[in-house]
C-alpha cells in the first residue's frame, strides 16, 4: 500500500515527548525535518533509512538520536500507508528502549503500535497498546501526553460503537487540555466530547461542546478543529431536524476535510449528508452522496457504516421509485445487520470467558500474595522512613539554596539603590554649586561689566572720544557673554519644560549667524526620563556644543535626538576643522563627559577626521519606548 494514510479510523495523535532529545536538539530536529518531508516518498524513505542510521550508529552515545530514529521513521511509514514496515521499526524503537531500560519512552512507540492495530482492525490489540502507553506517560506524571493519548482511545470507542466508555475518556482528555489551556489540540478534542455528548443522547451538553469546539477552533486557526466541530454541528442539527442548517455544516466541514485530505471525514460527512438529503427528501442527491460514501468506506475498510449507507440508499431509491434497487440495498443493510449483531453476541460471549479465566488465575495469585504481604509491609515501612527522611534534608538543601539566592539577590538590590542614591545626590550638590556660581556671575561680574560700560557710554556721549567706541562694544560683548554663561549654568526646570525642549531651547539661544545651531528631534513620541539621567544628558549635550563652538571653527553645528531599537542616541557633529581621534579621545573635557555619562551606564562614541568635521554620539540603553 502507498496511499498516504492522513487519518486513521478518526483521528489518532501520533505523539511527540518533548523531554526525549534535549541533550542533542540540533540533531534530533534535523531528523524530524528529513522524515517529514519524505511522507509519500517511498524511495526518499528507504535511503533515509540505510543512511541515517549508519551514521547514528557511528556517533558516540547515540542512544537518544536512534531513539528519535526510530520514532520519525515509523511515523513516516504509516503516514505512507506503509503498515507494517512502520509496525516494524516501531518494534525496533521499543527494543532499543527495553535494553537501555527507559520504560517512558517506550510510550510514543506503544501509541504508534495501536494506531497500526486500529488500521488492521484488531481493535483489542489497539486498545491494549493505546492503554499501555497510557500507563507509562501517567506514571512519569506526564498529564498533557496522557490527555492526547486518552483523546485516541475515545476516537477508538467511538468507531467500536462503544459511545459510554469513549465519553468518558474524551472528557478526561478535555478537562485536562482545558485546565492546560492548550491551543493546539484542545479544538478537535472538544469537537470529539461533543460527538460522544451526542451519541449518549446529552444533546444540550453535546451542542455546547460543539459551539465551543468551532469558536476554539476559528481562534486559534485549527484545521482538525474545524473539520470535526463542523460535523459535530450537522450530527447535532440532524438530530434537531433541522436538516437545512445540518446540510451546511456538513457541507463545510467535506470541504475542509478535502483540502486537508482527511480521507475519514470525507466518509463520515458525506455519510451525514446522505441522510439529511434524504430526509429532506432530496432523493438523487443523497443516492450521489451515498455512493460516495461506499467507496470511500469500502476503501478504509470501515464496515461500521455499511449498513446505515446501504439503509439509506435503499429508501433513496424507493423514494426515486426505483423498487429493484431499493430492494438490493435493502436486503444488503439487512445481511450487515445481522452480521453486526452476531460479532456483538461473539464478543459478549468473549467478555464472559475472559472474566472467568481471569477470576480463576487471581484466586490461584491470592495465596502466595499473603505470604509476601508481611515481608513486603516491612519493607515498604523502611522505604517510608528513607523517602521521608530523604525529602526533609532536600527541602533543607533547597530552603538554603533559595535562602542564599535572596540574600545575594538584597544586597545587589541595596548596593544598586546606594549607588543610585550617591549618584543623585552628587548631581544635586553639582546642580546646587551651578546655580551658586551662576548667581555670583549674574549678580557680580555682569552686574560691574554692566556699570562700566554705562559710565562709558555717558562719558563717550559728552566728549565724543571715539577710540572709546571699541572698547564699549567689546564690554558689551563680555557683558552678554557673561549672561549667557550664567543662564547656561542654571538648575533645570523639569517641572515645567522637559528634558528635550530644554535641549532645544538651549540650541536656540546659542545660536548666531556665525554658528547656526540646528536641532533636529526624531523621536515619535516623549521619551520620559529620570530627572538625574535627565540632567546628565543635557548637561553633557551641552558641554559638546560648547567645545564645537569653541574649537571647530564651522559655521553650523546639528544636534540630534534619535532611538534605534532600545537605544536612545544624542548626536552633536559639526562641519569644522577635526581632529585627531586618538588626540581628542586625550582631552580632559571629553574624559569629564565620559566619566560623568558613566554614571547613568551611557557612553560617548567619536567620530572625526582632520578637515572634515566630528560626530560625537552619546549612546544610553532604554527600558522601554516609554521609560527607563
Amino acid at each position: 500500500m502507498t496511499v498516504s494514510i492522513k487519518t486513521s479510523l478518526f483521528f489518532y495523535l501520533l505523539i511527540s515527548f518533548s523531554g526525549f532529545t534535549q541533550n542533542i536538539k540540533d540533531d534530533s530536529l534535523r531528523l524530524n525535518t528529513l522524515f517529514s518531508s519524505a511522507i509519500g516518498n517511498i524511495e526518499l524513505l528507504d535511503s533515509l533509512e540505510y543512511d541515517e542510521l549508519k551514521t547514528i550508529l557511528n556517533t558516540k552515545d547515540h542512544y537518544i538520536l536512534e531513539d528519535t530514529y526510530w520514532y520519525n521513521l515509523s511515523k513516516a511509514r504509516f503516514l505512507s500507508g506503509q503498515i507494517e514496515l512502520a509496525f516494524k521499526a516501531a518494534n525496533k524503537g521499543l527494543q532499543l528502549n527495553e535494553t537501555a531500560g527507559t520504560p517512558y519512552r517506550s510510550a510514543k512507540f506503544f501509541n504508534l503500535k495501536a494506531s497500526v492495530y486500529s488500521f488492521k482492525k484488531e481493535n483489542e490489540k489497539a486498545i491494549q497498546h493505546f492503554k499501555r502507553a497510557l500507563s507509562l506517560v501517567e506514571k512519569n506524571n506526564d498529564l498533557h501526553t496522557a490527555a492526547l493519548i486518552r483523546n485516541n482511545i475515545a476516537n477508538l470507542f467511538i468507531t467500536l460503537s462503544d459511545y459510554k466508555s469513549a465519553y468518558n475518556y474524551s472528557s478526561a482528555s478535555y478537562e485536562q487540555l482545558l485546565a492546560e489551556k492548550d491551543t493546539i489540540h484542545l479544538p478537535g478534542v472538544t469537537g470529539v466530547f461533543a460527538i460522544t455528548a451526542l451519541k449518549l443522547n446529552k444533546l444540550k451538553k453535546g451542542k455546547e461542546l460543539a459551539e465551543k469546539s468551532l469558536y476554539l477552533s476559528k481562534k486559534y486557526s485549527s484545521p482538525i478543529g474545524l473539520i470535526v466541530s463542523h460535523h459535530s454541528m450537522g450530527e447535532i442539527l440532524t438530530v434537531e431536524k433541522d436538516y437545512v442548517n445540518a446540510i451546511i455544516y456538513f457541507k463545510e466541514s467535506l470541504k475542509l476535510s478535502e483540502i486537508y485530505q482527511q480521507s475519514h471525514f470525507i466518509m463520515l460527512n458525506k455519510v451525514g449528508l446522505q441522510h439529511t438529503t434524504l430526509a429532506y427528501k432530496q432523493y438523487a442527491e443523497s443516492i450521489e452522496y451515498g455512493e460516495e460514501a461506499l467507496k470511500e468506506t469500502l476503501q478504509l475498510k470501515n464496515e461500521n457504516t455499511l449498513y446505515a449507507i446501504h439503509k439509506n440508499l435503499g429508501y433513496a431509491f424507493d423514494g426515486l421509485g426505483n423498487k429493484g434497487k431499493a430492494f438490493y440495498h435493502l436486503s444488503l443493510a439487512h445481511d450487515y445487520y445481522i452480521e453486526s449483531a452476531g460479532i456483538e453476541n461473539q464478543k459478549a460471549i468473549n467478555n464472559i470467558l475472559i472474566k472467568y479465566d481471569t477470576e480463576k488465575k487471581e484466586k490461584e495469585l491470592a495465596l502466595s500474595q499473603l505470604v509476601n504481604i508481611e515481608s513486603q509491609n516491612k519493607l515498604s515501612r523502611r522505604a517510608q522512613w528513607i523517602t521521608i527522611l530523604g525529602v526533609i534534608i532536600a527541602f533543607l538543601l533547597i530552603s538554603y539554596f533559595f535562602y542564599n539566592r535572596l540574600q545575594k539577590h538584597r544586597l545587589l538590590q541595596l548596593k544598586k539603590d546606594q549607588e543610585s542614591k550617591r549618584m543623585i545626590a552628587a548631581i544635586s550638590a553639582e546642580e546646587n554649586e551651578r546655580e551658586r556660581i551662576s548667581n555670583e556671575l549674574h549678580n557680580g561680574m555682569a552686574s560691574v561689566i554692566a556699570g562700566i560700560k554705562i559710565k562709558l557710554e555717558d562719558y563717550f556721549k559728552n566728549e565724543h572720544h571715539t577710540f572709546l567706541e571699541p572698547v564699549i562694544q567689546q564690554l558689551k560683548g563680555l557683558h552678554d557673554e557673561t549672561r549667557r554663561i550664567s543662564h547656561n549654568l542654571m538648575p533645570l526646570d523639569l517641572d515645567h519644560q522637559n528634558w528635550i525642549e530644554r535641549i532645544q531651547q538651549y540650541c536656540r539661544e546659542n545660536s548666531s549667524p556665525s554658528f547656526n545651531l540646528v536641532f533636529i528631534n526624531n523621536l515619535k513620541t516623549m521619551l520620559l526620563l529620570n530627572p538625574s539621567v535627565s540632567i546628565i544628558l543635557y548637561r553633557s549635550v551641552q558641554e559638546l556644543i560648547h567645545n564645537a563652538q569653541k574649537h571647530s571653527e564651522g559655521t553650523v553645528c546639528y544636534v540630534q535626538i534619535s532611538q534605534l531599537n532600545k537605544e536612545l542616541i544624542l548626536s552633536v557633529e559639526d562641519e569644522g576643522l577635526g581632529f585627531r581621534k586618538e588626540v581628542g579621545e586625550d582631552t580632559q573635557g571629553l574624559k569629564s563627559i565620559r566619566k560623568y555619562l558613566e554614571k547613568i551606564g551611557a557612553e560617548l562614541e567619536i567620530e572625526s577626521k582632520l578637515g572634515k568635521g566630528s560626530l560625537l554620539s552619546i549612546h544610553l540603553k532604554v527600558i522601554s519606548n516609554k521609560q527607563v
